[in-house]
C-alpha cells in the first residue's frame, strides 16, 4: 500500500507531495521497473534517487484545473519499515480542482492500494484507489 499526500501551500505557491510506501514493496516495485537490484535502506543513495525519479515521473502526475504537471522529485528518506518520497510543483495558483493520477505499486502487485489525501483550503479529502483505478479527483470548496 502507498499513501500519497498532496497539499497546496499558498504562501509558497506550490504543491507539496509526499508518498509513504513500505520499503520492501517499494524495492520490489523498483526492481521490476528498473530491472536492477535495489536496496532502498542501505543501497547507493544516488542510484536509488535516479531510479525513484524515473519511477515517479512515469507513475504519478497531477492535473490542476485541467493543466497537467509532472512533479519535480526532491528526494527520499527512510523511516523504519517505510520510505518517504518527496516531490513538488512550483509556481501554481490555488487550484479549484486537483486530479491525482497514479498507479504506484500496481506493476508489482495488482492487489496494492493507493490512499490519496489532498489538503485544499484547510480541508482534508481522501480517496482510495484499487487496481485498475488510477485517478482521484478533489475539488476546492471555496471556489
Amino acid at each position: 500500500m502507498s499513501v500519497v499526500e498532496v497539499e497546496y501551500v499558498g504562501k509558497d505557491r506550490e504543491i507539496g507531495i509526499s508518498c509513504k510506501i513500505f520499503s520492501d514493496d517499494l524495492e520490489k516495485t523498483l526492481e521490476t521497473f528498473s530491472k536492477q537490484d535495489v536496496d532502498i535502506l542501505k543501497g547507493d543513495k544516488k542510484k536509488n534517487d535516479e531510479i525513484l525519479k524515473k519511477y515517479f515521473i512515469s507513475h504519478l502526475s497531477i492535473i490542476l484545473d485541467g493543466k497537467s504537471y509532472a512533479p519535480y522529485y526532491l528526494g527520499y528518506e527512510n523511516d523504519k519499515e517505510a520510505s518517504w518520497i518527496y516531490l513538488e510543483i512550483k509556481n501554481v495558483s490555488s487550484p479549484g480542482k486537483v486530479e491525482v493520477i497514479t498507479d504506484i505499486l500496481y506493476e508489482y502487485q495488482k492487489s496494492q492500494q493507493n490512499i490519496v489525501h489532498c489538503l485544499l483550503d484547510g480541508k482534508r479529502q481522501s480517496y482510495r484507489l484499487q487496481y485498475p483505478e488510477k485517478k482521484a479527483v478533489f475539488v476546492s470548496f471555496s471556489k
